[in-house]
């Protein structure tokens, strides 16, 4: 996880980090404020934020003061937003005071504060303070799960993964979905896995959207009834040297089964689900 910055003139700096975890932005440009006046301020940078970040512009103490004061907005760009492209980050300050202030090249004229956010689903009630039962909040704020998707077809999924990756990307990954998972071969919880094939398979599993949990189950099903015709094809053979073999038996072992003594049935012993399904996956 990192903050993607990008140089876009020779008078741009990057931003400083501080102490208290907020970064200071540079002006790139020379521009004065008069009194009761904004301006907007050039930057030289475009900064973009990692997945599930907020930015908050804040004011420095050089320009408060002079009595200028930073508005709390930037045109920063927020990864995972695939509809925003990044632009130069600008700064829009304000002079309160009675004189006319200089802005120079260098000048810290704000602070970027990157703030963790979290989406909670929005509930409409008739009364505010009135209370609702647990229960009956758990299932308006869970997320509904898709029960056709087994079990199985997720291990096949990750199964796929770990044999032939480029095929998942190709097939089930878009831009968003690719971004984020290079985001978390950065991150330390990939770094400390021992089995990485297997976290980042569960990773982009969580990550996946609802419709391509449907289509990977969709593929999981005709892959299960290829493997299915394969091994009745394989066994139609097996039948018929069985037929060939009962057919070449002399006629004096039929006699010993003459006086009321029968023959032991031959009982086919079909597949169980579950030996079907790990032959699958090899």
């Amino acid at each position: 996880m990192s903050l993607q910055v990008k140089i876009l003139g020779q008078s741009a700096r990057l931003p400083r980090s501080n102490n208290n975890g907020s970064y200071n932005i540079f002006s790139s440009e020379e521009k004065i404020i008069k009194p009761n006046e904004t301006a907007i301020i050039k930057t030289g940078i475009m900064i973009s934020l990692p997945i599930g970040y907020y930015g908050m512009i804040e004011s420095t103490e050089l320009v408060i003061s002079h009595n200028i004061e930073t508005s709390n907005f930037g045109s920063l760009h927020y990864r995972g937003n695939s509809a925003a492209k990044p632009i130069e980050l600008m700064l829009i300050l304000r002079n309160f005071g009675l004189s006319k202030h200089l802005i120079k090249i260098g000048d810290v004229i704000g602070r970027l504060v990157a703030v963790q956010t979290k989406i909670y689903p929005i509930l409409q009630v008739e009364n505010i303070e009135e209370e609702i039962d647990k229960k009956s909040l758990q299932k308006i704020i869970e997320k509904p799960k898709i029960k056709s998707i087994p079990v199985s077809a997720i291990l096949w999924f990750k199964h796929l993964y770990r044999n032939d990756p480029d095929r998942v990307f190709a097939e089930y990954c878009d831009e968003t979905i690719i971004k984020q998972f290079k985001e978390f071969e950065m991150s330390d919880e990939h770094e400390e896995a021992l089995n990485k094939e297997i976290v980042e398979a569960h990773f982009l599993w969580e990550i996946l959207s609802e419709k391509t949990h449907l289509k990977i189950n969709q593929d999981f099903i005709k892959h299960k009834a290829e493997t299915l015709r394969e091994k009745k094809s394989e066994k139609k053979p097996k039948k018929e040297s069985s037929k060939e073999s009962s057919k070449e038996t002399p006629k004096e072992t039929k006699k010993e089964y003459k006086y009321g003594k029968r023959s032991p049935k031959k009982i086919n012993v079909e597949d169980s689900e579950e030996e079907i399904e790990e032959e699958e996956f090899e």
